[in-house]
Order: structure tokens, then C-alpha cells, then sequence
């Protein structure tokens, strides 16, 4: 119990670090490929698609999308699932 009492603070701020994390890929998202691409029309719209990246849900077309589409794609899998997953790990 007193362990979970000193780990609430850290997980909060974990928390809080993913929060920010998504909405700000999401505002990038929807600022650069919003007028393309429909999933990303509004910031809201690229919160749900971001989700369904996590989920391993990936729209992506070599041919269609672009070297911005792909950079943001493998920036937002390095983000979330190497460092944010480590980070909770760590906590953990």
C-alpha cells in the first residue's frame, strides 16, 4: 500500500507527459494532413486515428503518402511505444 501511495505522483505525471504527448502529435497531425487526409481533418479525428496507431490500426500507402506522412508515423510509434512505454515501465 505504501508503495502505490509514492508510485500515484509519478503515474499522474506520466499521465499527464502522455496527454500532452498525444494532443500535440495530434494538433501537428491534423495541421500538416488535415486538407489530405480525412482521418486527420480535425484534432479530434487525429486523437481517435492516433488511438488506433496504438492499437496497430496504421493507415499507410508507400505510393500515396508522403516522406512527412512517414516521418510522422515512425516519429509517433518511436515516441509512444519505445520511450513512453519505457518510461512507464520504469515507474513500474
Amino acid at each position: 500500500l505504501k508503495t502505490a501511495e509514492v508510485a500515484v505522483d509519478e503515474v499522474a505525471h506520466f499521465f499527464f507527459v502522455l496527454a500532452m504527448l498525444f494532443v500535440v502529435l495530434a494538433v501537428l497531425a491534423s495541421w500538416a494532413f488535415g486538407a489530405a487526409m480525412r482521418e486527420y481533418r480535425t484534432v479530434g479525428e487525429a486523437l481517435y486515428t492516433q488511438l488506433a496507431m496504438c492499437a496497430g490500426r496504421v493507415r499507410y500507402n508507400a505510393d500515396e503518402d508522403s516522406a512527412l506522412y512517414t516521418l510522422y508515423v515512425v516519429l509517433f510509434i518511436f515516441l509512444i511505444y519505445f520511450v513512453i512505454l519505457n518510461f512507464f515501465l520504469a515507474i513500474v
